[in-house]
């Protein structure tokens, strides 16, 4: 998808773009073969495509609204790291006590005073392409910059609440689960929700390895569902974006 993208290019809009795929250029290669492209545009195409051999997920995420970046996913989803953050509080000012990233189909929680720490997460997210994230731009990354000051400046990180809002799907990240038929594991739910500070606290004031252990195990239900939520929302803005002028 993300090679049949045009409105990363300067005067190109989405109706400018729509109108290119109905004429039958569908690609940027098509777009360099046309004898009426100009060597500026040439030049923003091959940017492109050594910004995509490169895996360079940043030049892309410059480019695209917040609502349309799930059409970085159909070529990066499989190298992205996904991240959540469990707090000791309700307020602004709460610090992070868990980050749980999933990333290389494996899922690490780093938990203060154990071991969390800036070298730990960033071996883990290691060489991944972006971090994904729902809400993390107004919450979850707020609090892990207070750990790793320049993760944004490593990584790009996309949120996905401004895709859910694209493809109509309001509500927190369980309330878009549902709609979309993600499942959780339902014991932890019924056990967890709403308790994270809680369980937190349980652990530290108590030293309860039962409530950490289902914080761990509740945050992870955070983290891993941004995957299948990714894939569910990326199929759905395709579908609604392109009207199948892409297929076939």
């Amino acid at each position: 998808m993300l090679r049949n993208t045009f409105t990363i290019f300067r005067g190109i809009g989405p109706g400018r773009e729509r109108s290119l795929w109905k004429s039958g250029m569908k690609s940027w290669s098509d777009l360099l073969a046309d004898r009426s492209c100009p060597p500026s545009r040439k030049r923003e195409v091959e940017m492109a495509e050594g910004a995509y051999h490169d895996a360079d997920v940043g030049f892309f995420v410059s480019r695209l609204p917040s609502s349309e970046r799930w059409r970085l996913f159909y070529d990066f989803l499989h190298s992205a790291a996904f991240i959540d953050v469990e707090l000791d509080g309700w307020s602004r000012h709460s610090e992070p006590v868990l980050v749980g990233i999933f990333a290389n189909g494996n899922f690490t929680p780093f938990v203060r005073g154990e071991n969390m720490s800036a070298d730990a997460i960033l071996a883990k997210i290691g060489a991944s392409t972006m971090l994904i994230s729902f809400n993390g731009a107004r919450h979850d990354m707020h609090y892990v910059n207070r750990i790793i000051p320049d993760i944004s400046l490593r990584y790009p990180v996309v949120d996905l609440i401004a895709m859910a809002r694209k493809a109509g799907l309001p509500g927190g990240l369980k309330s878009v689960e549902r709609q979309l038929n993600v499942r959780r594991n339902s014991m932890v739910e019924l056990s967890a929700s709403g308790r994270a500070v809680e369980l937190w606290h349980l652990w530290r004031r108590k030293g309860s390895r039962g409530a950490l252990n289902l914080l761990k195990m509740y945050n992870r239900e955070d983290t891993c569902n941004l995957l299948p939520v990714s894939e569910a929302i990326r199929d759905m803005l395709y579908l609604r974006t392109t009207e199948g002028m892409l297929d076939g």
